[in-house]
């Protein structure tokens, strides 16, 4: 018999976090985005955090999920105030739990319909498994795939796994030591890697691709609420004194997450992008660290006549474990008709100032 239940768990929800979430978080090897410092991030941002979370008979957490309220003004088709709730990875569930991953998300959005929001969706960034068949929910999936390297492995394992050629890449660039990798915990080191990017969309853009990069506020925002607070390192590639690409780490707890790169055409030239992961895989597993989520592309970039092939392989070829994601979203939600009436209805009275945009995710992402 299947040990699981698909009926909807009692699922409690609460804006503070309850005193045993941390040690919850981390029996169920959540990473930063399921934390409590992710909230204070979010919090800090403007957004609501909700800790979603079901006990068990004997009072423990089986099943949690870090969720954020978002509250934007909108001028068309009317002015007018939208909640979303967001999650930025998928809800976990305990092997012990009885109820399904499914059945925790589907009492989630349960939770959102009564609070009253406008869309929602449920992220799978560093989700190792995701909950599937929320389309009787009326949401929407999008398959994506993350590239998991395992740093418990010795330096040998780790390049055995290597495609031959970036392997062969690899020891060039040692031989030659001409590259040296940097951390810079400044300011400035954002506005470098803001470059950085620009310069990498342009080359992704000429390929047909679509990619965007911040602005240089919420490049200020990030190094604020994630480099300074300790939640996020950057690391450089120079050459001469002559910096030429760059990326941006989540790190909490033993994990790391890749979620901004970019290099000058000289840098992508030398290779400099493949050497700043390698230094940086060696670095880390040096510092006690077991994984480094290389990050996201699309499902579809598995297929070579893809746009994003190119970025596939980039991130395969580390010999990373490829895993399968779905991020679940809708556009718009059925509401509570008290909650429908406010949140359409409510317009801005004269001089009322526009509320912040909601920054709900960790800025623009590699993929």
């Amino acid at each position: 018999m299947n040990r699981f239940t698909h009926a909807r768990p009692s699922v409690a929800v609460s804006a503070t976090a309850p005193p045993d979430w941390e040690a919850a978080r981390k029996a169920l090897s959540a990473g930063l985005y399921h934390s409590t410092d992710y909230a204070n991030i979010l919090s800090a941002r403007g957004n609501l955090p909700l800790y979603f979370h079901h006990r068990s008979a004997d009072g423990t957490i089986d099943a949690l999920c870090l969720g954020w309220l978002t509250d934007q003004w909108r001028s068309w088709p009317k002015s007018a105030v939208y909640r979303n709730l967001h999650t930025q990875a998928q809800p976990l569930v305990a092997a012990t739990c009885r109820h399904s991953r499914e059945a925790f998300a589907k009492a989630i959005l349960s939770h959102a319909r009564a609070i009253g929001v406008s869309g929602v969706v449920l992220g799978s960034e560093g989700s190792a498994q995701s909950a599937q068949g929320l389309e009787t929910e009326g949401l929407t999936p999008k398959r994506r795939l993350e590239y998991v390297l395992d740093l418990r492995r010795d330096q040998e394992s780790l390049l055995g796994a290597m495609q031959a050629r970036r392997r062969t890449q690899l020891r060039k660039l040692s031989r030659e030591n001409s590259l040296t990798m940097v951390e810079d915990p400044g300011p400035e080191a954002l506005r470098a890697l803001m470059v950085f990017q620009a310069s990498s969309r342009d080359r992704r853009q000429a390929r047909g691709e679509r990619y965007s990069v911040g602005s240089i506020d919420s490049y200020r925002q990030i190094w604020r609420h994630y480099v300074q607070s300790g939640f996020a390192r950057a690391f450089f590639i120079e050459a001469d004194g002559e910096r030429l690409c760059g990326v941006l780490l989540h790190c909490l707890d033993s994990q790391a997450y890749y979620t901004l790169a970019g290099s000058s055409s000289a840098g992508f030239a030398r290779g400099a992008p493949v050497y700043l992961v390698w230094e940086a895989m060696r670095l880390l597993k040096d510092q006690g660290f077991t994984s480094l989520n290389l990050g996201g592309t699309g499902l579809s970039a598995r297929d070579p006549e893809d746009l994003a092939h190119g970025l596939y392989r980039f991130k395969a070829n580390f010999g990373a474990e490829q895993v399968e994601c779905t991020t679940w979203q809708t556009q718009q939600m059925a509401l509570p008709r008290a909650w429908a009436a406010f949140l359409t209805g409510r317009r801005r009275s004269p001089g009322r100032s526009k509320a912040p945009r909601a920054d709900h995710a960790p800025d623009s992402r590699p993929s």
